[in-house]
């Protein structure tokens, strides 16, 4: 008698029009691509809170009309360069709440239609240059509650031709942006930075973005001398968000105003 080490392999077969599948809170300890060779129309795939051990090269491969990615909550530390190879319809991926150290940005990369990138609550402690770059159809990315992020360097986000919102907020330690972090967005619209460690915004940063609309600074320990300079000089139609959440830290003069 042939007993199957896998018992789990065959247990899609049939589900051919299957367009959501949803595995959360399980006990699942490894993702077997073998599974989702029985699922090739699948749009939706949720896998969050399961105790995964680790994702493989491929490993999603045969879902080439998988739309939405869900991969919170396992406890991730890293992912491998072709691990989101084949997904050639993916728009939206999610890997919130796991435990990356770094922006698993060569695997990002091959996810060629991405539109939508979800990195919250993840402990990554710096932005590097390149780390999203290249993407060319990536429209929001998320940064936020991110407990040791200290830094986005410079062109750590470049040549996203299509981005149209950064959310990088509820950052605790994000104390530094370069003035050329944000560069060759030319359809950036809405850039949230509100709640982390701040002293300044470059005034660089602001004027390299053509189509910036609006910008969210509140709930930063702002130096207001350098800001509140180029805020008043502002020609452009840019709308700062919640001005009476702007309170100074420095210098003393300022101190305590909005």
């Amino acid at each position: 008698m042939h007993t199957d080490s896998h018992p789990y392999i065959r247990a899609f077969i049939g589900l051919n029009n299957l367009l959501r599948l949803h595995l959360n809170s399980n006990g699942l300890q490894v993702i077997n691509r073998k599974w989702f060779e029985a699922t090739p129309n699948l749009e939706i795939l949720m896998i969050g809170e399961n105790p995964i051990i680790r994702i493989e090269d491929m490993n999603f491969k045969p879902l080439s009309n998988l739309r939405s990615l869900v991969l919170a909550g396992i406890n991730l530390t890293e992912i491998p360069d072709n691990a989101l190879a084949g997904l050639d319809n993916l728009e939206s991926i999610s890997f919130y709440d796991n435990r990356f150290v770094r922006v698993p940005h060569i695997a990002l990369q091959k996810a060629t239609n991405l539109k939508f990138l979800d990195l919250n609550k993840n402990p990554i402690n710096r932005i590097r240059r390149g780390d999203f770059s290249n993407m060319l159809h990536l429209k929001e990315l998320g940064i936020n509650n991110m407990p040791e992020l200290i830094s986005i360097d410079s062109l750590a986000v470049d040549n996203l031709p299509d981005l149209r919102k950064i959310e990088a907020t509820n950052n605790p330690r994000l104390s530094y942006i370069h003035p050329n972090a944000f560069y060759r967005l030319p359809k950036l619209e809405s850039l949230m930075l509100n709640s982390n460690a701040l002293s300044a915004l470059y005034r660089s940063t602001v004027e390299s973005l053509p189509n910036l609309k609006e910008v969210s600074i509140h709930s930063n320990p702002i130096r207001c001398d350098c800001v509140i300079r180029w805020i008043n000089m502002n020609k452009t139609n840019i709308r700062f968000m919640e001005p009476e959440s702007l309170f100074c830290v420095d210098p003393p003069e300022f101190q305590g105003q909005n």
